[in-house]
């Protein structure tokens, strides 16, 4: 599962489940993909056929995610360093998105929370 998410400006991705199926992290961090980099998390956040929670937090200088109240990836750092493969920009660079590659999910509920500013519907 991929999640388009945005910061400062940049576009950049978090993947779960990918690769191998157990290996989770920001895309692209500093040139390096999802699996190696500094964000990487080997584990298997998201158990097949079951309900999950994913809650993903981004301020100024961090990304903090969670799985199930697992922290996962907890990085710090300037959004300068991130960014995304083009061929999954989206239009807007404050644009978010559900992406995935090679693999199917249901998606129940998504629930965007600014904690700053402002929030608008993009189409």
């Amino acid at each position: 599962m991929n999640l388009g998410l945005a910061s400062g400006g940049h576009q950049f991705m978090l993947v779960l489940n990918g690769k191998d199926g157990r290996t989770s992290g920001l895309e692209i961090l500093e040139g390096r993909n999802f699996a190696l980099n500094e964000s990487t998390y080997k584990g298997d956040p998201i158990p097949l056929n079951r309900p999950i929670r994913i809650k993903v937090e981004i301020r100024k200088t961090q990304i903090r995610v969670t799985v199930n109240d697992t922290k996962i990836i907890d990085w710090e750092g300037p959004p300068e360093k991130l960014a995304l493969y083009p061929s999954w920009i989206a239009p807007k660079s404050t644009s978010l998105f559900l992406a995935s590659y090679d693999t199917t999910f249901r998606v129940n509920e998504a629930i965007l929370t600014p904690v700053s500013g402002t929030s608008s519907l993009i189409y």
